[in-house]
This record gives structure tokens, C-alpha cells and sequence, in this order.
């Protein structure tokens, strides 16, 4: 039986890190990248897109409130949105909540186990 390929879209101020996890994930997951501004076009444009995944934790206050106001007009304007999926650092319990509020399914440690993040993608 051939493994279903699981379609991520990414965000991360650090553009290097997609090249980074997608490496570490391996085979069987396709990474795009691209800015906060974009998550709405690109689900309209490629709704095969499984889970988007957003590196929250690199972000400071000013890039976090962008992440959730993207996160809410994705939710709000999508039928059936894709599940959205945050790193964040292990000491933030306010801001796990704040997203967790705010539509997002899961939260993980960043810089993420990668069984876990496997586990949570297929999951999703």
C-alpha cells in the first residue's frame, strides 16, 4: 500500500527552516512556504493543501498578533478550512491557550520532536 504524500503549508519567519524540517520529516511530505498575507490565497488556490504549520515561536509580539488575525480570517472565510498547527516554546502556556482560543488544533514544542510532528500531520 502506497503512503499517502501529506501536503504542509508553512510559515516561519526563518526561511531556512522549511528546507530544514522538510528534510527532517522525509519522504512522503511536501513543504510550501510562504508569508502570513498568504495563507488565505493559498488554501483558496490549493485547497489539497492537509495542514498548515506555523513556526509561532520565532515570532515577536507585533508577529504573533499577525499570526492570529491570519489564523482567524482563514478560519472565518474557509467552508472547511485545513487544520492549523503552531510550534511554539515550551514555557509559553499563554500563548497555547491564546491559540488553542483562537482555532488552532494542536500545539507543539519548538523546535518540534519529529515523530511528533509526524504523528500529529497524519492525525490531522
Amino acid at each position: 500500500m502506497k503512503e499517502q504524500i501529506i501536503r504542509l503549508w508553512f510559515y516561519s519567519p526563518d526561511n531556512s527552516f522549511a528546507e530544514v524540517l522538510a528534510r527532517a520529516l522525509g519522504p512522503g511530505y511536501e513543504i510550501c512556504q510562504g508569508g502570513l498575507d498568504s495563507i488565505q490565497s493559498v488554501w483558496q488556490q490549493r485547497p489539497e493543501v492537509d495542514a498548515i504549520l506555523l513556526d509561532v515561536s520565532a515570532t515577536g509580539p507585533d508577529g504573533f498578533d499577525d499570526i492570529l488575525r491570519a489564523v482567524r480570517r482563514l478560519l472565518e472565510s474557509s467552508p472547511v478550512p485545513p487544520p492549523v498547527i503552531a510550534m511554539v516554546h515550551e514555557d509559553e502556556q499563554d500563548v497555547v491557550r491564546t491559540l488553542i482560543e483562537n482555532g488552532v488544533y494542536e500545539t507543539l514544542a519548538s523546535p518540534p520532536d519529529i515523530r511528533e510532528l509526524r504523528l500529529v500531520l497524519r492525525r490531522a
